[in-house]
């Protein structure tokens, strides 16, 4: 009965040990489509049309402080042509932290293909490659190891986090005698390698719509797919006009944090280097 009292609180406390994941989705930029060896007067494509497109969903666990931004899984692949069934890859086993590779049956008239995907870094405007072979059957329990035949197709581009976000919080205030709304979004952006920050939808009476970029490199960016933004905080600052910061936390259980107050005014009229602006605010 003694040991019994002993393992049921380490029970416990083992059973409320997880693991963060967040699944994101990245498509291609400037995506080119390269014919490979084989050929067949049935099957062509537009290398370069602006109807192909490749959109990849991947699963990201939270990691300690400096740790590598890296992949746990790569989801699906979805590759589409303007004239031609579209690729639908699933079930990638993962070689290493840079590359994934899966089989798919009976692509167009091909009976089985290997699909393999390289990634430079998990990060908007990071370089990927995809390449599709034939597949010379000689695995049966993982065919993803099997040989690789002659190359159907290589396709290439950037990538380009497009997962979606929705609104986490609303807040309006007086700018220069015009009032002024800001939309926060539930997710920080990661804009490169070595810039992330949380994005705020604004729109001000009589100049127009923009994005603007707050906390920016306020965290450590291996940190930014676990971040949860809470609310918008306005703060008073006399004649230099309302200051703005986040409020957010980094776990569900973790205090509440804040990033660093910015004057509202000069976000409006910096230049988004490290995030897409949708419009021009006028002076």
């Amino acid at each position: 009965m003694k040991y019994l009292k002993l393992f049921f609180p380490l029970m416990v406390v083992l059973s409320t040990i997880s693991v963060k994941a967040v699944a994101s989705v990245y498509d291609l930029q400037g995506l080119l489509i390269d014919r490979g060896e084989v050929e067949y007067r049935n099957i062509s494509f537009d290398q370069h049309s602006n109807s192909n497109s490749a959109v990849l969903t991947v699963t990201k666990k939270e990691r300690a402080y400096g740790e590598s931004n890296d992949v746990d899984s790569l989801d699906s692949l979805v590759i589409t042509f303007p004239e031609l069934e579209k690729l639908v890859v699933k079930n990638f086993r993962k070689l290493d932290d840079r590359r994934f590779r899966a089989v798919v049956a009976n692509f167009w008239i091909y009976k089985e293909v290997i699909v393999e995907v390289r990634v430079s870094e998990w990060y908007t405007d990071a370089n990927v490659d995809i390449e599709v072979y034939v597949s010379e059957k000689g695995v049966f329990v993982n065919p993803e190891n099997g040989s690789k035949g002659l190359r159907i197709l290589n396709a290439h581009g950037s990538l380009r986090d497009v997962t979606p976000t929705r609104v986490a919080d609303i807040e309006k205030t007086i700018l220069e005698g015009k009032s002024i709304s800001l939309s926060l979004r539930d997710r920080v952006s990661v804009f490169d390698r070595y810039n992330a920050g949380f994005v705020v939808n604004t729109s001000w009476l009589g100049h127009g719509n923009k994005d603007i970029i707050v906390g920016k490199n306020d965290f450590p960016l291996s940190e930014a797919d676990f971040i949860a933004p809470i609310a918008i905080v306005i703060e008073n600052a006399g004649q230099d006009g309302p200051l703005v910061k986040v409020k957010y936390r980094r776990e569900n259980d973790a205090p509440f944090e804040y990033t660093y107050p910015q004057r509202l005014l000069d976000l409006l009229k910096a230049e988004c280097s490290g995030g897409d602006c949708q419009a021009s605010m006028p002076e």
